[in-house]
């Protein structure tokens, strides 16, 4: 899973002459509570940017509890940022089963393509999924290229909150969307809260739209992306999961509702908390 800027696009950026570098928002407050909050309410676009080429989402705990796990969606709004939605899932850790001892997965690099201004400001927030008592800390690094590539600007929107609970289906969940052409990415995370000992989660996430061509399900298998420490057994066991798939379907229509459902392969003793996302063109 990439955490930087793809090779491929660098080696074209050289070949350009383009030339690009990173910022970041102010380091902030996450939030404890199920609700949105802003990370950096007026970041300003740096001068000579003339594209944002992506974001990446960092998130830490400032102090877990045990059955809480790090879950939230960050997004860019403002009246300046015109390429919304633009939300994607944040670094993600499960549930503890040990005060202190949990392990965050990696954060992800996000493209987006989006042509911008110097001086613009953006509103960048984040939004928890799941209450955390103890706060955490969150931040944003942007990366920006001095041209404007030949590329379409990819938009993606991000579920809330999902149960996961019971060996099959879980209640589906629909995002709406609209100025799309083709399918860029699907992808789901779930985290575990009150995770039992040795009790892993084996799921897929499905994914179906009507105006999809030339199929109308995407099916994908969540992996292991993080670990938690089982005192009891004294080993790491994972907890927290993510599928992220690139692909290449078309829309029959600008305005789509897409259903996705997470299938857990067995039950879990307790509810895991699954998010999903849509990314398109």
């Amino acid at each position: 899973m990439p955490t930087g800027v793809p090779d491929t696009l660098i080696a074209y950026m050289d070949s350009i002459g383009a030339r690009w570098w990173t910022t970041r928002t102010a380091f902030a407050a996450g939030g404890t509570a199920v609700a949105r909050v802003a990370i950096d309410a007026a970041y300003r676009v740096p001068d000579a940017s003339r594209m944002m080429l992506g974001w990446r989402p960092l998130q830490v705990a400032a102090d877990m509890a045990v059955a809480e796990p790090l879950l939230s969606v960050f997004d860019i709004v403002g009246t300046d940022f015109k390429y919304q939605p633009q939300e994607v899932p944040g670094p993600v850790a499960s549930s503890l089963l040990l005060e202190g001892a949990h392990n965050t997965s990696l954060s992800e690099w996000w493209p987006v393509f989006a042509p911008v201004a110097g001086s613009e400001r953006y509103d960048v927030g984040i939004e928890p999924l799941s209450a955390i008592a103890g706060n955490s800390r969150a931040a944003v690094e942007f990366t920006w290229c001095d041209r404007l590539l030949p590329f379409n600007v990819i938009y993606s929107q991000s579920s809330r909150e999902i149960s996961v609970d019971g060996a099959g289906t879980s209640v589906g969940t629909t995002l709406n969307i609209s100025n799309a052409s083709q399918l860029i990415e699907v992808g789901g995370v779930v985290v575990q809260e009150a995770q039992t000992v040795e009790e892993e989660v084996f799921a897929a996430l499905v994914s179906t739209s009507t105006v999809w061509d030339p199929v109308q399900q995407i099916d994908c298998i969540l992996e292991p992306v993080s670990a938690i420490i089982d005192a009891t057994i004294d080993q790491d066991e994972p907890g927290a999961y993510m599928a992220r798939r690139s692909e290449r379907v078309t829309f029959r229509s600008r305005t789509a509702a897409i259903v996705n459902n997470f299938i857990l392969d067995v039950d879990v003793t307790n509810a895991a908390t699954g998010e999903h996302y849509i990314r398109w063109r």
